[in-house]
């Protein structure tokens, strides 16, 4: 006999199990739904027997008299507080937790319905939208009932959307292949699983960008050793240290120039080589007249230089016919006539350099032309000696350039590791930070249950008195309830904390590869310093080229010009001669 006792424990406690794992459970809240044609049962089994074979996920039970009735639960709308001691209403149990089994637990609904369904079996979709209409109602309530009487179709989602959160009444959805991040601006903020996030941004990063902030505030995603500057007819555009300026072209685009580009400037001398290029293109041209008269020649002179020609002519006869033998006739009265030319080419070219023009406004005065030739040979010597000096600091600079060059580029390849170590440090920073939020939850956890315990040892105690009222009865369990609800929150704030130290601990050790022994926030800002600076003194030796081969093109320029400028005038010197010449001989 005590054999077969033995024998039959393990099953009595295998059928108590098996009756604990019970597929739909009692709710301590009631059905707002339709449900089908009530239809009488002589015990609580049937109905769940009918619920399988329906593959339905609740039930109502109702009792009257000595008569129970089954209603199968069709659509639903929300949780309401019972109000009928009648009516028993009953859900589909997915958790396998012990919870459920406990006869003085608290009829928690979403923790009925937190395992897998199996949708060959079951309206999971249904189900589905109970768990979003308790994440709506807030994991705080247990029993699911919203204080402001809230439906399911005030947190449904669009099709091909879970909801995310719940704000100020309004259900936040997100894509099925999206993650939820935050609720900014009573907006959900969803990114795709791979995607980096910043909290407060808004902005979703693919996963081979970063978040940067430009000098203006707003924020961008950009490569790791790049800053964002700004966003260009819908181009992002992220420039680095030493180039941080992002200046738009014509196109609509931009481009990145170091700090000292000021476009105003560089678009006026744009315009200033334009005109020089201009200038060159004039043709000064010597035509030969009867007499061998050359004639300075230029577009916009001729009809004066015409005039300067019928001049000429008329002087010589009028000496003859006065008959004043003097041998510098000619050469006073046509002197300043002459002299018209030297003007119209200063008109002509009115933006040269210094020097030249100085040379020019000579040609133009009283001054004898051989001490114009003078002037304007010294201004040659000038622009001659500018051309070298700008020659040799090219030289200079190009050597400087080119021995730095491979350093510089190694310097940008390290930069760009520096900026992973930066990336990975950050990570580690999270992780940290996230491993001591679980632990934080962990012990509130512990805290809420041993409250739980400590309500339940003084429940026990006040049902075991038999001196304890029904009043001393209800504050006990009232106790209990509000020591589980605590639990149940604790249960929920940790296992969203284990979640994001999962994350984060394995976003870390995705990356916890660029950081080498030793490095720090401090040592690598550090580096990162270095190379900052090393980058660009580079950057400020390939600009100061760039404005020494600009100062060499001007000179060469002005050297030109001078040139021009000096045989012009030797030009003319020799057009008088050959006047006074050809004055003395009539």
């Amino acid at each position: 006999m005590q054999l077969l006792c033995l024998l039959l424990i393990p099953l009595f406690i295998l059928a108590t199990q098996v009756s604990c794992r019970i597929r739909f459970s009692h709710l301590g809240s009631h059905y707002d739904g339709t449900f089908s044609k009530a239809v009488s049962v002589a015990r609580t089994g049937e109905c769940t027997l009918l619920a399988f074979n329906k593959k339905k996920i609740g039930f109502r039970i109702k009792v009257h008299e000595e008569k129970k009735t089954c209603a199968l639960l069709t659509a639903f709308k929300r949780f309401t507080a019972p109000n009928d001691t009648k009516i028993r209403d009953y859900i589909l149990t997915t958790s396998t937790s012990n919870q459920v089994c406990k006869p003085y637990s608290a009829r928690n609904v979403s923790e009925f319905i937190s395992g897998p369904c199996k949708r060959y079996r079951w309206d999971c979709e249904l189900l589905e939208k109970m768990r979003d209409y308790c994440i709506f109602v807030g994991s705080d309530k247990p029993d699911c009932i919203s204080s402001t009487g809230v439906s399911i179709e005030d947190v449904e989602c669009p099709t091909g959307e879970n909801l995310a959160a719940e704000q100020s009444g309004k259900a936040l959805c997100c894509p099925k292949k999206k993650v939820f991040k935050e609720v900014l601006n009573d907006t959900a903020i969803c990114c795709g699983p791979n995607d980096n996030y910043q909290q407060g941004t808004g902005l979703c990063c693919p996963s081979d960008l970063v978040h940067s902030k430009s000098s203006s505030g707003s924020i961008g995603c950009c490569p790791i050793g790049r800053a964002y500057v700004k966003t260009v007819n819908g181009v992002v555009h992220c420039c680095t240290v030493t180039h941080p300026k992002a200046v738009a072209a014509e196109d609509g685009y931009a481009s990145c120039c170091p700090a000292s580009y000021n476009k105003l400037r560089e678009q006026r001398n744009w315009v200033s080589r334009q005109k020089g290029t201009e200038r060159q293109k004039l043709l000064y041209k010597r035509t030969p007249f009867v007499g061998n008269i050359i004639i300075v020649f230029t577009m916009n002179t001729a009809f004066c230089l015409l005039l300067l020609i019928g001049c000429a002519y008329a002087c010589g006869p009028l000496n003859k016919i006065d008959d004043v033998p003097n041998p510098n006739a000619g050469s006073s009265t046509t002197a300043p006539e002459t002299s018209t030319a030297p003007e119209s080419t200063t008109t002509a070219v009115e933006s040269t350099t210094t020097a030249v023009e100085s040379t020019t406004t000579a040609g133009g005065s009283d001054k004898p032309i051989a001490e114009q030739i003078t002037d304007a040979e010294t201004a040659k010597s000038d622009a001659q000696r500018a051309v070298n000096d700008a020659g040799a600091a090219v030289t200079e600079l190009t050597g400087k350039v080119d021995q730095g060059k491979a350093k510089y580029e190694e310097d940008k390849s390290k930069l760009v590791t520096v900026g992973k170590k930066e990336n990975a440090l950050q990570a580690k920073a999270e992780s940290d930070a996230a491993a001591k939020a679980e632990e934080k939850a962990k012990e509130t956890k512990a805290e809420a249950e041993t409250e739980l315990s400590k309500a339940n040892e003084k429940k026990t105690e006040v049902e075991a008195d038999a001196a304890a009222t029904e009043e001393q009865k209800k504050d006990a369990q009232n106790a209990v309830d509000e020591a589980q609800g605590k639990v149940d929150k604790a249960t929920t704030a940790l296992t969203g904390a284990e979640a994001a130290a999962s994350t984060k601990k394995q976003e870390f050790e995705n990356v916890k590869g660029d950081l080498a022994d030793g490095d720090t926030v401090d040592t690598v800002k550090a580096e990162k310093d270095t190379l900052e600076a090393d980058i660009k003194a580079h950057e400020a030796q390939k600009d100061a080229l760039a404005e020494a081969v600009e100062a060499k093109a001007k000179a060469e320029e002005k050297l030109e010009k001078a040139s021009e400028k000096l045989v012009e005038l030797k030009n003319t010197q020799q057009q008088e001669q050959q006047d006074q010449d050809q004055d003395q001989q009539q």
